[in-house]
């Protein structure tokens, strides 16, 4: 009978060991994939970083350009009026 119950405290500490060794195991995993996660989102933050900087240099780069059209669009305009003003003051007077 003590053999017995000698054989199940064996196996109750054999079946305890074990579950304590998986749960080390998978918190070791855990951590891994918590290590993963902090170089992803480290990545994430370098790319959002620079997207950031990419996308404000091409703003400035658009608001320049709209102005240069903008600027071109009323000189054309201006010199229109001018051409047509000389038309109209040529004709009228001469």
């Amino acid at each position: 009978a003590k053999t017995t119950q000698l054989d199940i405290l064996r196996s109750q500490v054999q079946e305890v060991t074990n579950i304590m060794k998986d749960n080390v195991d998978e918190i070791s995993r855990r951590g891994e994939k918590l290590e993963e996660l902090e170089t992803r989102s480290g990545r994430l933050e370098d790319l959002s970083s620079s997207f950031s900087t990419t996308a404000a240099a091409i703003q400035k780069k658009m608001k320049r350009r709209n102005r240069k059209v903008i600027c071109a669009i009323a000189l054309v305009l201006t010199l229109v009026l001018i051409i047509v003003t000389v038309v109209l003051v040529v004709y009228y007077n001469g």
